[in-house]
């Protein structure tokens, strides 16, 4: 179903890049988001029980309707506090990166890029 690598890169500022295996399901492919426990490698605020603000944070691609074979890669981030957190998304190994403003307590989303490929690797970090 879903095979998660995980790997350290020397660089402190992008943290672990997360390797994905798509799921197909009616056409879209989903990603699962990274495991919990890395979010406290990477400097996350807290609400104020010591919980990490962004819940969750997950990836999909989408093929366009009207053009066959190029899908759109959009990433999803859940905050769960009271206070707006705005997070850098990068494709891995790259510094094709985006924004993406996590409101509070809601799911934000920001199109990460448009590519002829499905599968995509992106990393993410908060924007200091």
């Amino acid at each position: 179903m879903c095979n998660k690598e995980v790997s350290t890169r020397k660089d402190t500022r992008m943290r672990p890049i997360i390797f994905f295996t798509a799921v197909t399901l009616l056409g879209m492919m989903s990603f699962i988001a990274a495991p919990k426990h890395l979010s406290a490698q990477r400097n996350i605020p807290v609400d104020e029980n010591g919980r990490s603000c962004i819940a969750d944070v997950h990836g999909r691609a989408v093929e366009q309707r009207t053009q066959k074979g190029v899908w759109e890669h959009t990433v999803f981030a859940t905050n769960r506090c009271n206070r707006t957190i705005n997070l850098t998304v990068c494709y891995a190994n790259t510094n094709d990166c985006t924004n993406l403003t996590a409101s509070p307590g809601q799911e934000s989303s920001t199109l990460l890029g448009i590519k002829s490929e499905q599968r995509f690797q992106y990393n993410w970090r908060p924007t200091e």
